[in-house]
């Protein structure tokens, strides 16, 4: 299918979902082809999502004043 840029631009999603499913997507600026999107061929170079930080998380271990009092106090010592 051929979509021009601005068309496009409210449309991407779909567009995406389209390449993705095999169709060839070519976008066009005035009526002349200007580039294709297409879909990745290497699964694994997608999105691989957020890393599990939990166990982090819990290994720290946090000592002193809550932040938000150093910064109360902060800004009344400023003002």
């Amino acid at each position: 299918m051929k979509i021009s840029v601005k068309e496009a631009r409210g449309k991407i999603g779909n567009l995406l979902d389209r390449a993705k499913k095999g169709e060839e997507v070519i976008l066009t600026r005035r009526g002349i082809p200007e580039g294709k999107i297409i879909a990745f061929e290497n699964k694994d170079c997608g999105n691989k999502g957020l890393p599990d930080l939990s166990d982090l998380y819990k290994s720290l271990k946090i000592s002193g004043k809550p932040i938000s009092e150093i910064v109360a106090q902060e800004r009344e010592e400023r003002y």
